[in-house]
């Protein structure tokens, strides 16, 4: 399952800030729980062929049950200034048209296996709806 819950936004200073949980569908087909600890993800908003950063999340710890597809919820905040990168007149736009939003991401985590830990990174895409 992805998707996304809990959607908050709203103008601040920063500029047009969405708060949100990503959900992602974690599979562990291992005979063991894992621990997963210091979730640390970067978003990216893709235009004309480039990334451009638009926010960060951050989830102290997850337990993963084993053989498992477990849901994680994923805090996210991401701001969009208008004075930069054309990113928010982009999504604008998409919201006029009731497009989905492409978001790609990353997340750096610790992982822990009984005694063996790793520290990991991995990188996926979902889409969203219009936050506005």
């Amino acid at each position: 399952m992805e998707g996304v819950s809990n959607l908050k936004y709203g103008f601040s200073s920063e500029g047009y800030k969405v708060d949100l949980d990503l959900l992602v569908q974690v599979n562990n087909p291992n005979v063991l729980d894992i621990d997963v600890s210091n979730m640390i993800s970067q978003a990216y908003y893709p235009l004309n062929g480039e990334l451009y950063y638009i926010g960060q999340g951050y989830k102290e710890s997850e337990w993963i049950p084993k053989q498992s597809d477990h849901n994680l919820s994923f805090p996210f905040q991401l701001v969009l200034n208008p004075g930069e990168n054309g990113v928010f007149s982009d999504v604008l736009s998409k919201c006029g048209r009731n497009e989905r939003l492409d978001i790609q991401y990353n997340i750096a985590l610790h992982a822990k296996v009984l005694f063996v830990e790793r520290d990991i990174n991995t990188t996926s895409s979902t889409s969203i709806d219009c936050p506005m």
